[in-house]
């Protein structure tokens, strides 16, 4: 029970969902925190080589291409409804979540966001930089 994750987040839907679909950020700033840590290693320690900016990226690039399809998927469980015989729908990762109900609707914002953050943003980047990149 140590490492459940309602432990840390909550059992409300708002928390539930904003730490699912912010674990990507983490990620992200764990790879900029890794960086800068490797650079004061780097002064510090003789056989530690400082990451660069443009090995650093290369690496996030590679995870991100690698959970592109797991970022989508966070992003769109906000939308995934299922129906019941005898019962209001509710989300299908989020089974004690109604579609209908007030929990979902007044976070709606942040589904919306999650979608342009992880399907439109990360793959707009990803083109962006196949088209720039030497």
């Amino acid at each position: 029970q140590i490492l459940n994750a309602a432990c840390f987040t909550g059992v409300e839907f708002q928390n539930r969902f904003f730490w699912r679909s912010i674990t990507p950020v983490v990620v992200l700033l764990m790879f900029y925190a890794t960086m800068h840590v490797s650079w004061v290693l780097s002064k510090t320690v003789s056989f530690v080589e400082a990451m660069g900016p443009a090995k650093t990226m290369n690496a996030l690039g590679l995870v991100a291409t690698a959970a592109c399809v797991t970022m989508c998927k966070v992003a769109f469980q906000f939308f995934e409804c299922r129906s019941h015989p005898s019962a209001p729908a509710t989300l299908v990762a989020y089974p004690d979540i109604t579609c209908d109900g007030d929990d979902r609707t007044r976070i709606m914002w942040a589904g919306y966001t999650t979608i342009i953050l992880y399907p439109v943003a990360v793959l707009a980047v990803m083109v962006f930089l196949v088209v720039v990149a030497p």
